[in-house]
């Protein structure tokens, strides 16, 4: 349930069509909550999901042209965020303090100057910036997912939830797997390169435990059919300690 796509901003994912079972009768699905209740209850319950103050994730991206980026993701309760992304010749530093975002360009030249980011890519960093994701959120918070059906996404059956239309959250669908109540995708809103509204989609798969929650080791982003991004997620740690200076930018 840990999540780690939203937060790169680097315009992944995509839109990939899950086809409904035919022959699912909606008086035998299961309500939003009972579904819910299996997902807490497999990510160790509520009390273990809200134990888990902070948490840090490093890996790679791999990019379509065969380009490889390392990255290191922190998170702190209650919405504090440090992303680096690390480039062949520079690496960038996006930090969301809890009210606002900032980025940087570190170089050969030393450390640039942290600038403010606007307002919808704040906004954007924002939701992206709990610890839990999407799913959990969603019907935790705001109640704002309708079970809609059954889909199979990659052979594999799920439930998919839609978002309100009125939700001004980036995610508009979300699948969750019938046999083991694991998050194994997402439907979203976001901006494409030429600054047009696309929709995006992501795939969480080779899932393990850390500290209770499943994690996926692997993410692969799809845009108009195509694969663009795959994030391999090589190390995950949970409640590691981290200093609230460490995501300020003075």
């Amino acid at each position: 349930m840990v999540r780690v796509f939203g937060i790169l901003a680097l315009s992944i994912l995509s839109c990939c069509v899950a086809f409904a079972k035919e022959g699912i009768d909606a008086e035998e699905l299961p309500s939003v909550a009972e579904v819910f209740a299996s997902f807490v209850e497999a990510n160790g319950g509520h009390t273990n999901i809200q134990s888990i103050t902070s948490i840090i994730v490093s890996g790679r991206i791999e990019l379509a042209d065969g380009q490889e980026q390392e990255f290191k993701l922190y998170r702190k309760r209650p919405d504090l965020m440090r992303l680096r992304l690390e480039l062949s010749e520079f690496s960038v530093d996006t930090i969301f303090d809890g009210e606002s975002a900032y980025r940087r360009i570190v170089g050969d030249a030393g450390k640039g100057e942290y600038i403010a980011l606007d307002e919808g890519e704040t906004e954007s960093i924002k939701q992206d910036s709990t610890i839990e994701g999407p799913f959990y959120i969603l019907v935790r918070d705001y109640g704002a997912l309708s079970l809609v059906g059954v889909d199979e996404v990659r052979d594999e059956e799920c439930y998919r939830f839609d978002v309100a239309e009125e939700h001004p959250s980036a995610v508009r669908s979300v699948w969750v797997s019938v046999e083991d109540s694991r998050e194994v995708k997402l439907l979203r809103r976001s901006m494409g390169a030429d600054d047009q509204p696309v929709e995006q989609a992501v795939f969480f798969s080779d899932f393990r435990k850390v500290h209770g929650l499943s994690v996926a080791q692997s993410i692969e982003y799809w845009t108009d059919g195509k694969k663009t991004q795959h994030l391999s997620i090589e190390e995950v740690r949970a409640n590691a300690g981290i200093f609230d200076k460490f995501f300020s930018v003075e």
